[in-house]
């Protein structure tokens, strides 16, 4: 555990700090019971506190609060302290530090949207999690890969025959920079005959975005796996050019309409 206080003999204060990680390996369930079995015949309360001073997302704040902790976030954190100030040098360098993450976070309403740091993109999708139906919404994560890895956010699950194929936004990162950004139509845990499923999935959606006048829409590299990209939308075409303040309102209902043309490529038998 981070931080464990006892207070006045009273209560017992856990607190477990996460930066730019996640809860793991049954961690809580573990935290959650050493300290009720403490405080059994101590007439002590337990007070468990998970404090994120990097985003979060919906879903693992939902999985922390069930297992019976108190979400903190990094919004949280500055309100108190700036409604508490105390003249320490530490206290006021981890103040300023949770504002510079919470600045960088906040960026991609102002900042050209070809400037977007690590920083911004997580604030564009902390953004989207926040607006989005949360039955349809997935989470977004860093996702690593022999590349470089990738920040992604997949949602919009549906079955086409025995598959499912839904919707990824994944933004590239190699050496530092954040250029790429890809709207994606894939398709998962596709093991036998993978190609040929893949090009057949991919065939509907060209062709569908053809008669629908989605010029954007391009066929992607095909590549094996289990989970296949088969079609692609460059970063400028869904989410603005470089050079432009993202507009979210327009961006939110550019992915409603990619939504409503999956369901319909998801009718194809």
């Amino acid at each position: 555990m981070d931080i464990w206080v006892e207070v006045n003999d009273r209560f017992l204060l856990v607190i477990e700090d996460k930066t730019g990680t996640a809860e793991h390996s049954g961690q809580l369930d573990f935290y959650k019971e050493t300290a009720e079995k403490h405080c059994t015949g101590k007439n002590m309360l337990p007070s468990l506190i998970y404090i994120k001073t990097q985003d979060e997302t919906k879903s693992r704040i939902n999985v922390v609060e069930e297992k019976g902790f108190r979400f903190v976030s990094r919004k949280d954190l500055l309100l108190f302290f700036k409604e508490h100030p105390v003249d320490n040098d530490i206290y006021g360098d981890f103040v300023s530090n949770l504002d510079r993450i919470e600045a960088s976070s906040a960026s991609f309403r102002t900042r050209p949207i070809g400037e977007w740091s690590w920083g911004s993109w997580c604030g564009f999708l902390s953004y989207l999690d926040e607006v989005r139906d949360k039955n349809d919404w997935g989470e977004w994560k860093y996702v690593a890969n022999p590349s470089g890895g990738f920040l992604g956010a997949c949602w919009h699950f549906l079955k086409w025959r025995d598959y499912m194929v839904y919707l990824q936004i994944e933004q590239n990162i190699h050496e530092n920079k954040f250029g790429t950004c890809r709207l994606c139509f894939k398709i998962q845990h596709v093991k036998e005959e993978n190609l040929k499923t893949r090009n057949e999935w991919a065939k509907i959606i060209l062709a569908h975005a053809a008669e629908c006048g989605f010029k954007e829409i391009r066929p992607a590299k095909c590549r094996k796996g289990e989970n296949m990209t088969v079609a692609v939308i460059d970063r400028t075409d869904w989410l603005g050019p470089d050079d432009g303040v993202v507009d979210l309102e327009q961006v939110v209902a550019r992915l409603h309409r990619y939504e409503k043309f999956l369901d319909e490529c998801a009718e194809a038998i």
